[in-house]
């Protein structure tokens, strides 16, 4: 082999064994190991590289391995991605060209390889740009995310009509529904509009959808789902409640490790009409940690909506009615 300038990155270099450089005889050598990976020919006929882009890059290589490789495919499989195959094409006695074909069939690079030094080595390479030797894998395409959910049971719904976003909370769609839809550890891909959430099961269909609303800026919070029944998002458990109802207002109480309290327009006490079905005693219920809103529900049937004492729609002013 006549010596030849290096016209490729160095990572062509470190793409090949190199075991000698090219004034070493063969001596008692006999042809390289097989690579593992090699295919046969592949049986799409390959004429020309299929190049996204249209750009190309080529090269001479200076070092090649001695003693040759056992033949030209295995001489290309040296640059072989996962997945990908070689087709031989042209051979003769001292010369080939050998395709390296992406998984799909489609041909990233040609290496024409000569016989010599007893075996075959690759000789000049002509690749589509950016897939020469040294490339890397290209990422795994994303699976298309659901575009609803999949239900042998009831589908259950529903919307929070006081959740607004807050500039404390999440900031991104993604981090909003994995805090609300991820507790059980299912994994959670957003929708294609952005404004979806979709919470998986191992087999990829979804069981759990969530809408959400917000801006970067502004952060980003659930609004509402839909869910098949008995998969859902992870709820608490009812926890009974003994409301502190005085003269004017429901005094704020524990829960969940926060504060909760009426919204001020909700507000009610022995100097006020009681709701329809409410005596102070009943359970409270959190739909997920994520949650701002609790639901009280008394043991008369009538339900309550405390949000956290820390939201301004809960003051009042001045110390409420009775100052």
């Amino acid at each position: 082999m006549k010596p030849r300038r290096t016209t490729l990155a160095a990572t062509l270099l470190a793409a090949l064994a190199v075991s000698g450089c090219g004034d070493r005889g063969p001596g008692n050598a006999t042809p390289a190991d097989p690579a593992p990976g090699t295919s046969g020919a592949h049986p799409r006929e390959v004429t020309a590289l299929d190049c996204p882009n249209s750009r190309r890059e080529s090269g001479d290589i200076d070092y090649v391995q001695f003693p040759g490789f056992a033949d030209p495919e295995v001489a290309a499989a040296r640059f072989l991605l996962p997945d990908e195959s070689v087709a031989v094409d042209k051979q003769g006695a001292d010369e080939a060209d050998a395709w390296v074909l992406r998984p799909d069939g489609t041909a990233r690079m040609l290496v024409t390889v000569h016989h010599g030094s007893g075996g075959w080595y690759p000789d000049t390479i002509e690749a589509c740009a950016g897939e020469g030797p040294g490339a890397t894998p290209p990422p795994a395409s994303a699976a298309a995310p659901p575009t609803g959910i999949s239900c042998d049971t009831n589908i259950i719904q529903a919307v929070f009509d006081f959740l607004v976003p807050s500039p404390g909370g999440p900031t991104s769609a993604l981090e909003a529904a994995r805090a609300w839809g991820g507790v059980d550890g299912d994994p959670v891909v957003l929708g294609a509009d952005g404004h979806s959430a979709f919470v998986l099961r191992p087999d990829g269909t979804a069981h759990t959808e969530l809408s959400l609303m917000g801006e970067a800026e502004h952060g980003w919070t659930v609004e509402g789902y839909q869910s098949c029944e008995g998969e859902g998002p992870t709820s608490a458990s009812s926890t009974s409640v003994l409301l502190d109802i005085g003269h004017c207002w429901v005094e704020p109480f524990a829960f969940d490790g926060e504060e909760w309290a009426l919204p001020a327009g909700r507000q009610f006490g022995w100097g006020g009409r009681y709701p329809d079905g409410v005596s102070g005693e009943g359970t409270a219920l959190r739909a997920s940690a994520f949650d701002d809103t609790l639901t009280y529900t008394d043991d008369g049937g009538g339900t309550l909506t405390f949000r956290l004492s820390s939201d301004p729609r809960t003051d009042l002013p001045g110390g409420g009615i009775c100052d």
